[in-house]
C-alpha cells in the first residue's frame, strides 16, 4: 500500500526523543548534558492522525508518567477506552534493554484500529505506518540500535490490559512462527541452523586480527576488537566494483552472497558522474534477499554545504529472506565493510541496517546523517496534568 505522507509533528517525535533520552540516562554511567526531571519519566506516549487538520499530521495527543508496568498497560486500556472507535498508536517503554549491551531501554510500538472505526481512518492507519516507522528508526539505528522490540496490532481494547497483552518480541518469532511449519519444514529449518553454527565455530577460531577502517565506529558491525565472522572471498567483478568505488568512477556498489559457491559477487553497480536518487537506489536492491550496499548519496543540507556528498553502508535483510540466507549474510557482514575499507581511501560516513527497503527515502538518510539534536536544540513542552489519573496530556500546538 503507498504511504500517505503524513508524518510526526516535532513536538511528537521531540517528545519521544526526550523520554527516550531521560530513561536511558538512568542507565549510563556518564553524566548526561541535560538535567531530566521527573516529568520527564514517560512510561508511554501516545499519538493520533489528527483528520480535521490539513493536510492531516500525526500528533502527540496524550503522555503517561512511569511507574509500575502493569499499572502502566492498565492505564493505555483506560485512555482507549475513553474513545473507543478512535485509531491511535502508541511508544510503549518496556523495562527491558536492548541484548548484548545495558544503555538503552527497548520500546514497543503498539497500533490500535478497532474494527468499527471509519474506513478512512483505517486506511490511513495502515498505510502511515511504513512512514512512522522510518521516522522513529524502527527497522535501523537512528535513535539507538535495535531499541524497538517489535510492533503489536489490535482491534480490542481489553488486549491492551496488563493481565490480556500477548506479545512476541521479534527475537523469538522465529521460534513462535516455527510453531506453523510442517514437520519437514522444521526439519530442513534446524539442519540449516546446525550447518551455520558450524559455520560460526570455525570462522571464530579463525579470526582476523584487524578491523575495519571507517568514520564511524557502528561501520563494522562489531562492538570493537577483532573482526568476528565468516570471510567469504569476493569474486574479481566485486573487487573491481569496490575499486571502482575507491576512484569515485561508481556510486553504487551491490554485493550478495552466493550461498552454493560460498562467495561474495556483484549484483549490481552503478558507474558515471550522474548522481543517484534514493529511489533508484531501492530498484536495485532485492525485496527477498539480504544485500551489502555502498552508496555515494548526494543531497542538500546545511550541515553539508559544499560537500558534494557522502558515502554510506547500508545492510539490507529482509524478514522474508531464507533462514540460512539471513544467517550467513550477517556473519559475513563485518568482513564486507573491512573488505571494502582496508585500504583507508574509501570512508564511511554513515552505517544502517534495514529489514524493508521501503523504509529507505531520501529524507529517512539525511535525517540519519543528521540527526536531531535533542539534547540542546529542540525545544520540549512540558505535559500538562489531566483532569482525572495520573496521565499527562500535553498542549497541542498546531
Amino acid at each position: 500500500m503507498a504511504k500517505t505522507g503524513i508524518e510526526l509533528t516535532n513536538e511528537a517525535l521531540s517528545a519521544f526523543l526526550r523520554a527516550k533520552s531521560a530513561s536511558d540516562s538512568v542507565l549510563s554511567s556518564s553524566s548526561s548534558s541535560v538535567a531530566f526531571t521527573e516529568q520527564d519519566k514517560i512510561r508511554w506516549i501516545k499519538v493520533r492522525i489528527l483528520l480535521d487538520h490539513e493536510p492531516p499530521i500525526m500528533d502527540l495527543v496524550e503522555t503517561h508518567p512511569l511507574s509500575d508496568i502493569s499499572s502502566d498497560y492498565n492505564a493505555m486500556s483506560e485512555s482507549v477506552a475513553k474513545k473507543p472507535l478512535a485509531p491511535c498508536y502508541f511508544f510503549f517503554r518496556l523495562d527491558t534493554t536492548v541484548s548484548d549491551q545495558n544503555q538503552n531501554y527497548e520500546w514497543l510500538l503498539i497500533w490500535y484500529v478497532p474494527e468499527r472505526a471509519k474506513v478512512r481512518e483505517k486506511m490511513l492507519y495502515s498505510s502511515s505506518m511504513a512512514g512512522l516507522k522510518a521516522q522513529i528508526g524502527f527497522s535501523n539505528s537512528l535513535y539507538g540500535a535495535n531499541i524497538w522490540a517489535g510492533d503489536y496490532h489490535t482491534v480490542c481494547v481489553d488486549d491492551l490490559k496488563y493481565q490480556n497483552f500477548s506479545f512476541v518480541h521479534k527475537s523469538q518469532r522465529h521460534i513462535h512462527d516455527i510453531e506453523l511449519y510442517t514437520e519437514q519444514e522444521r526439519q530442513k529449518l534446524m539442519e540449516e541452523k546446525e550447518a551455520f553454527d558450524q559455520i560460526e565455530k570455525d570462522a571464530e577460531s579463525k579470526s582476523p586480527t584487524t578491523q575495519p577502517t571507517s568514520s564511524s565506529s557502528s561501520d563494522s558491525g562489531s562492538s570493537g576488537g577483532a573482526s568476528r565472522g565468516v570471510s567469504f572471498p569476493f569474486e574479481e567483478s566485486a573487487k573491481r566494483a569496490l575499486s571502482n568505488l575507491e576512484k569515485g568512477t561508481s556510486l553504487m556498489v551491490v554485493l550478495k552472497i552466493d550461498t552454493e559457491k560460498e562467495i561474495i559477487v556483484l549484483s549490481n553497480e552503478r558507474t558515471g558522474n550522474n548522481a543517484i536518487s534514493v529511489e533508484e537506489l531501492k530498484e536495485n536492491i532485492s525485496d527477498s534477499e539480504p544485500r551489502y550496499i555502498f552508496f555515494h548519496f548526494q543531497y542538500e543540507h546545511e550541515e553539508n554545504q559544499g560537500n558534494s556528498g557522502k558515502t554510506v553502508f547500508i545492510y539490507s535483510c529482509p524478514t522474508k529472506s531464507k533462514v540460512k540466507q539471513r544467517m550467513l549474510a550477517s556473519a559475513s557482514k563485518g568482513h564486507v565493510v573491512q573488505t571494502a575499507t582496508s585500504s583507508g581511501v574509501l570512508k564511511l560516513e554513515a552505517s544502517l541496517e534495514i529489514s524493508d527497503v521501503e523504509d529507505l527515502t531520501h529524507e529517512f538518510l539525511v535525517k540519519y546523517i543528521h540527526p536531531p539534536k535533542s539534547d540542546s536544540s529542540l525545544k520540549f513542552s512540558k505535559p500538562k496534568r489531566a483532569g482525572r489519573g495520573t496521565a499527562r496530556v500535553a498542549k497541542i500546538e498546531e
